[in-house]
């Protein structure tokens, strides 16, 4: 968000307003699959 124009300089917000704010989400899961080879010798998923 830009917060500020003064000429050629621009101050903006990086923080989400919701930044701090206790989120609550609910989720269903519709696939599980198992890790490719890659993602197991990097430890995530892609």
């Amino acid at each position: 968000m830009v917060t500020k124009v003064k000429g050629a300089n621009v101050t903006i917000a990086i923080n989400y307003r919701l930044a701090g704010v206790a989120l609550n989400f609910e989720v269903k899961i519709v696939h599980v699959r198992d890790a490719t080879k890659e993602e197991l010798e990097h430890g995530h998923s892609h």
